[in-house]
């Protein structure tokens, strides 16, 4: 579908799977909310 949006368009097909990629993330981040908040975030703590 991405080539043929790109030929029609005169655009890349990389144009129209990185908008799916942003969208299937947003999508996800969304359904994940609360366990995504639940991680704690990697430190290194310096000594």
């Amino acid at each position: 579908m991405a080539l043929r949006l790109s030929k029609y368009f005169g655009n890349s097909a990389k144009f129209w799977l990185g908008l799916q990629d942003d969208y299937d993330i947003e999508e996800e981040q969304f359904h994940l909310k609360p366990e995504l908040n639940q991680i704690r975030k990697f430190e290194i703590n310096a000594a």
